[in-house]
């Protein structure tokens, strides 16, 4: 029993190493819903031209940080899924999002981490989620800092982290959209 409890210890104290080592990950595939990004802003593109001012998605470990930082206030602060949205819409969010002077806009959702039932909603989850993350999205701006200002061959940072509320996890997007001078 005690060779038992030591080998457990090894073997956990191993996995707790390879978790700092491979990073806190999410419940989503970051990876494949920026991909999934992309190929709705072409598809998006073809059919809107208003949306040619967006180059392309890309991951973003300063998003992560901050997508981090405000899954442990919707944490702390929500418990129920209708208090997300009120947490992401606070000024708390906007603070941790926007810095002075920022002439960036920032957009925040989340969604909730499921399993279907059916084999044409797990195959399609991906593509599920992102509607989701576009349905749920609030964003945050500097009004001031926007005069003058347009979205133009942006290149959107993305980041992701985990939160838990009302015993259900919950992926927090955040999107970082740059602006330039208008011409």
């Amino acid at each position: 029993m005690k060779m038992f409890k030591k080998l457990m210890a090894v073997a956990l104290a191993g996995v707790m190493a390879l978790a700092v080592l491979t990073g806190c990950g999410t419940s989503l595939n970051g990876k494949e819903l920026i991909k999934q990004m992309n190929d709705q802003l072409t598809y998006t593109s073809m059919v809107d031209p208003s949306f040619k001012n967006y180059k392309e998605f890309k991951a973003d470990k300063e998003m992560d940080a901050k997508a981090e930082t405000i899954a442990k206030k919707v944490a702390e602060k929500a418990k129920t899924q209708a208090e997300i949205v009120t947490v992401l819409k606070s000024d708390d969010v906007k603070n941790i999002l926007v810095g002075k002077d920022d002439t960036n806009i920032y957009e925040v959702s989340y969604v909730k981490s499921v399993s279907f039932g059916s084999k044409y909603y797990q195959t399609n989850k991906d593509m599920v989620d992102l509607q989701v993350i576009d349905e749920n999205a609030t964003s945050h701006f500097d009004i001031t800092a926007q005069v003058g200002r347009e979205v133009k061959d942006a290149v959107v940072g993305v980041g992701f982290a985990d939160a838990t509320v009302g015993g259900s996890v919950y992926t927090i997007v955040v999107m970082k959209v740059p602006t330039q001078k208008i011409a």
